[in-house]
């Protein structure tokens, strides 16, 4: 993960194909098929490894089945090696390993872009200062210099203070 922004997932590859070839889902009721996928998306959103509680009454609530989750589709679902607490099913275990390495990927392209961006600039900070803000925003006393001289008039604090207000909105 990245000291900048967390990495989250909020999709994930769904193969149609080995999905509505499986012969587990293809003796699944509408039904069944609708619980497997709810706790399937359950999972990846749960940010844990995509496990889940292994309670029943928690993956009823999950799977919006009153009466429980179907025996063919808890059976989608693997204990967790160690935490027995836990479930997850191993399939779609594999592709959150998969987006997390894509990600992480991703990620580092990106930063390594936006740094090279940044000491291309001209004018950008020097390297020793630290901060995004800094960069972004320079010298606060230059920004003051700026605002005096497209107003022509000098700003007391009050009157700055109400346009940061007034011009954040």
């Amino acid at each position: 993960m990245s000291a900048y922004h967390p990495i989250r997932l909020t999709r994930f590859d769904f193969d149609a194909a080995d999905f509505l070839s499986s012969p587990d889902v293809a003796s699944m009721t509408a039904t069944e098929v609708g619980q497997y996928v709810l706790l399937l998306a359950a999972a990846w959103l749960g940010g844990k490894n995509c496990c889940l509680p292994n309670d029943p009454r928690v993956l009823a609530k999950l799977a919006r089945a009153p009466r429980g989750v179907s025996p063919r589709v808890r059976g989608k679902f693997k204990s967790c090696p160690g935490k027995t607490q836990l479930i997850y099913n191993p399939r779609l275990s594999r592709e959150w390993d998969a987006a997390q390495q894509r990600a992480q990927v991703r990620q580092q392209k990106a930063q390594k872009a936006a740094q090279k961006r940044w000491n291309e600039m001209p004018g950008a900070c020097p390297k020793q200062s630290s901060g995004t803000e800094q960069a972004m925003l320079g010298d606060a006393s230059e920004s003051e210099s700026v605002s005096e001289s497209v107003s022509g008039v000098s700003q007391s604090p009050q009157d700055q203070e109400v346009f940061s207000v007034t011009s954040n909105r």
